[in-house]
């Protein structure tokens, strides 16, 4: 399958922006409430998002690559406004949503 332009452009850029640390997620999920800057900056997880398309795109060969990446976006966005501390590292609480997003988008 091949990777458009666009897509190659966008998940270099996305790879670029440096993943947050512990320390930095804990941090910012304190300031989300109400926080704009704090919720930009916990979206800086795109890149974790390109990382799960791609380990799902064979399974879900129906899809874009870019789609995948959409449905994942999206609910990347979702779990930004709904966290808080007490649910655990803020990546394990997204990873099985981000998965679900993609697979549920092949139906």
């Amino acid at each position: 399958e091949q990777i458009l332009i666009v897509e190659k452009k966008y998940i270099m850029e996305v790879c670029k922006i440096p993943v947050l640390s512990t320390e930095e997620k804990k941090i910012l999920a304190l300031a989300l409430k109400g926080d704009t800057v704090a919720k930009k900056n916990l979206l800086k997880q795109f890149a974790y998002v390109v990382f799960i398309a791609f380990k799902y795109r064979y399974k879900l060969q129906h899809l874009q690559l870019n789609d995948i990446i959409q449905e994942g976006n999206a609910a990347l966005t979702q779990c930004a406004e709904s966290y808080n501390l007490e649910m655990g590292a803020f990546t394990t609480f997204i990873t099985p949503v981000i998965k679900r997003a993609m697979i549920d988008s092949k139906q």
